[in-house]
């Protein structure tokens, strides 16, 4: 005589509620929490140096046409060669 397998029934239950939290704000301000616009630690504008920016170019050149050197103003494919050298090397740090 087989054994027979006694089949389990599965029955999922969903449940929402609705919570209601007082949150005094002078204890999260002695926590450590603040809005963003109080915050002592809002990063200033940040402003690359010119060594970096150049990089950046040379990198983004050498992807865009590997065939070519590093200097941007000494490419021969297109739009490179037509570009004038204030176009590709603009002036890095200094207002136009």
């Amino acid at each position: 005589m087989a054994r027979g397998r006694t089949r389990a029934t599965r029955r999922y239950i969903s449940v929402t509620t609705d919570v209601d939290v007082d949150i005094d704000l002078d204890v999260l301000e002695d926590a450590g929490y603040h809005h963003e616009d109080d915050c002592p630690h809002k990063p200033g504008e940040l402003v690359a140096p010119a060594a970096d920016a150049r990089d950046v170019i040379a990198s983004l050149h050498r992807q865009a046409h590997p065939s070519q050197g590093t200097d941007p103003y000494l490419c021969r494919e297109e739009p490179c060669r037509s570009l004038s050298f204030g176009q590709l090397v603009p002036s890095i740090g200094r207002p136009r």
